[in-house]
């Protein structure tokens, strides 16, 4: 039976049928099928099918893409009405402005913060409205596009540890004490910006810290330089980091991070040669399943 859909049609033409005239007139008439047609049949521009395709945002764009068109004015109307086609028409296919559609574009965070940065090329002040809703969209426009201070964005920051600490160590590059306060409450905030900015313990940061076995272990080795009670409990949770604090902090054994450790061959084979140093009966005990480790663990004891 013959169909008459014409995305079925050029799946019929892709396996090798041929189309008569009045199945090819129908693919051209329907925007998805005419540009899928050029695409996997023509393999180039398919003028008969252009009248369609641009009428339909997503399949114009694709087109234009697909054929390394410079600019296609015909569909330009149906591609200045969609954020994202019109955004990537402007950054893919024009790399210029897009005036048409800046309204537009203007109503999208991530599509505007794309449109200034590489269609645009410079502030796109219709879309900062939008943008300054968004910490990180905001964060990032401060960052490739005004490439300085944003005072706007500023408010918003300020009730996000990660962006206002990003924005302190990428945008202004000096302290932010306006914003230390949440900073301090997230680990990672926090401690990337005490390694950028303070350099010495900061009390107010520790209660975060403490709760992340990274940040914690980190802590401890490079800003206290000495064990840290307060994050043995976080350490302890990871087999990594629980390793790395015996070796590098406690120069001795963590027994608290010994359960962590002996959840992973490896580290535990570390572990034995770099703070044990000597036979571990408790990982001797999981040899009989783990084979495959009998003989690094004997390799390990022999070279103590």
């Amino acid at each position: 039976m013959s169909t008459t859909c014409p995305i079925e049609l050029v799946f019929n033409a892709m396996r090798g049928v041929a189309l008569t005239p009045d199945q090819l007139s129908l693919v051209a008439s329907h925007p998805q099928a005419a540009s899928k047609y050029a695409r996997e049949i023509i393999k180039g521009r398919w003028i008969d099918g252009e009248h369609a395709i641009a009428k339909d945002a997503e399949s114009a764009y694709c087109y234009a893409f697909a054929n390394k068109l410079e600019r296609w004015e015909a569909a330009e109307p149906a591609i200045a009405i969609h954020p994202r086609w019109a955004t990537f028409y402007a950054v893919y296919i024009t790399q210029s402005q897009f005036e048409a559609a800046e309204s537009v574009i203007a109503t999208d965070a991530n599509y505007s913060l794309l449109y200034a940065m590489n269609g645009k090329k410079g502030r796109f002040p219709e879309g900062e409205a939008v943008i300054l809703l968004d910490q990180m969209y905001g964060y990032a426009y401060a960052r490739d596009v005004i490439k300085g201070r944003w005072k706007e964005i500023e408010p918003l920051l300020l009730k996000y540890p990660g962006a206002a600490s990003l924005y302190a160590q990428n945008i202004l590059k000096e302290r932010w004490l306006e914003a230390e306060e949440i900073i301090a409450q997230d680990a990672i905030a926090a401690y990337d910006y005490l390694q950028m900015f303070l350099k010495t313990p900061w009390e107010a940061a520790e209660k975060a810290i403490s709760k992340h076995p990274m940040k914690a272990c980190l802590y401890a080795k490079f800003v206290l330089k000495k064990r840290w009670i307060m994050g043995e409990a976080a350490i302890a949770q990871d087999e990594f980091y629980s390793t790395a604090y015996a070796t590098d902090v406690l120069n001795g054994r963590f027994v608290e991070g010994e359960p962590a450790i002996l959840s992973n061959p490896d580290c535990a084979l570390r572990y034995i040669r770099d703070v044990i140093k000597g036979r571990w009966a408790d990982f001797e005990s999981l040899l009989k399943d783990l084979p495959e480790y009998k003989e690094q663990y004997k390799a390990v004891i022999e070279n103590l």
